[in-house]
């Protein structure tokens, strides 16, 4: 059985009243999952900002009454920090305000035989573009989203799926709120992880937090592979929650909590079954142009690409980094990809500094302090059993960490493994793999 993958982006805009409704269609399948992000920009070509809040966030839905989403909010030009953060039940997409409150809702209208349809629940504040990734096809045999809550103490806990079944792939999103249905004042924390197995290499995760009435800004990052779940402390400081998935249960999965801190902070999940899944990391070298990065040996031909970074070579577990930066991205080829990065800059007295990026030729990115971008690495190959990427746009670091799950289409044929390579024309050319 096949699963299929599809990717997009929806301009969810300011003008559009609530009731508008956004159709994507044309896809080969009906979807049975979709996965959402968003970082506070938009526009439907290459674009860069130094000017824009911080309006970030991800969601999933498998059905119209079956979805949640979490956001984050950090004002730029604030002289003293102004941090939010929100969780909703009945949205797939959504901005916060410092009122506290829900400033934009995009709902999950319907799901046809070729595509879904999104409307406009509350009118976003600006122009807003998300991006989306939809699963489907026979090979997903089953799909549920959930939230669950940053337990009591450390160890082992286990989290039941809708519908009862063993999941194949878990995906993650967590803020620093306490509460379901929610907006509070709170640091802007943002963790996305991805977990395949119960190995340290199948669990990957990045967090990026801002720290909510800080009159310096005071932003961080982490990343790291081993942990699909994480937290920055409240206020800033190293990660304060981790988690790794321990074990797949026959109605749902076990994650142990390597640490925690606030009982109750939340995150959502979506848990697929079936498919061919692979969660893990990469290291490239992000400071030089040309640099390239494989990875082999999959047990299946890659049909997409989620890709996630903070533009740092992989810290000490529970050990974070200055500045607030994030990359999210998607690719299904070399003429297929897509990406949205944030940098909330740390350590400005008189004023925070918010830069964001789109491209839509890029498979992950990272905006510079001025309204440019800093760094890009694009998918270079596909191969049957993995994929490459390459660094064009030189402005990370040495031993860059990426984190990635690769979904999977069919079985390799072991005496066909060539990658599909990209040209100086962009017409793909076949390259065994040495």
């Amino acid at each position: 059985m096949a699963l299929q993958f599809a990717h997009g982006a929806v301009q969810w805009l300011a003008a559009d009243a609530a009731t508008t409704v956004y159709t994507v269609g044309g896809l080969p399948f009906r979807p049975q999952a979709l996965r959402f992000y968003w970082q506070g920009l938009g526009s439907a070509t290459d674009a860069n900002s130094a000017a824009a809040h911080s309006r970030r966030g991800v969601g999933f839905a498998v059905s119209p009454t079956a979805r949640q989403c979490v956001a984050t909010q950090d004002q730029d030009a604030a002289g003293t920090q102004v941090c939010t953060t929100g969780h909703s039940g009945a949205a797939v997409a959504m901005t916060v305000t410092s009122t506290p409150a829900a400033d934009g809702l995009l709902d999950l209208d319907s799901i046809t035989a070729g595509g879904f349809t999104l409307i406009v629940d509350d009118q976003a504040p600006v122009d807003i573009t998300v991006f989306w990734e939809a699963w489907g096809g026979d090979g997903v045999t089953a799909a549920a989203v959930g939230d669950l809550a940053e337990p009591a103490g450390t160890g082992p806990q286990d989290y039941v799926v809708a519908g009862q079944f063993r999941p194949a792939v878990v995906m993650f999103a967590g803020i620093q709120g306490t509460a379901l249905d929610t907006v509070a004042r709170n640091d802007s924390g943002l963790c996305v992880g991805f977990a395949s197995g119960d190995r340290a290499a199948e669990n990957v995760v990045i967090v990026g937090n801002s720290d909510d009435a800080s009159t310096t800004s005071d932003t961080g990052r982490y990343c790291q592979t081993g942990e699909c779940l994480a937290m920055i402390a409240v206020a800033g400081g190293n990660p304060s929650a981790r988690a790794k998935l321990a074990q797949w249960n026959a109605a749902g999965f076990r994650l142990n909590w390597l640490a925690r801190a606030t009982t109750n902070r939340r995150s959502i999940y979506l848990a697929l079954a079936g498919g061919q899944w692979a969660a893990g990391a990469l290291v490239i070298a992000g400071n030089s142009a040309g640099a390239t990065a494989t990875v082999n040996g999959l047990p299946f031909t890659p049909a997409g690409l989620s890709l996630l970074g903070v533009s740092l070579a992989q810290p000490a577990a529970g050990t974070s980094a200055t500045e607030d930066k994030m990359g999210l991205g998607t690719a299904t080829g070399t003429a297929s990809r897509r990406a949205m990065g944030t940098w909330d800059e740390n350590g400005l007295a008189a004023a925070a500094e918010i830069n964001l990026t789109i491209q839509y030729d890029q498979a992950l990115a990272i905006p510079d302090g001025a309204g440019g971008l800093a760094e890009a690495l694009d998918l270079d190959a596909m191969a049957t059993a993995g994929f490459r990427l390459i660094v064009d746009t030189a402005g990370g670091v040495a031993g860059e960490w990426v984190g990635y799950l690769a979904c999977g289409g069919k079985a390799p044929v072991a005496l066909n493994n060539y990658l599909a390579v990209r040209g100086a024309s962009g017409v793909s050319v076949g390259e065994r793999i040495r």
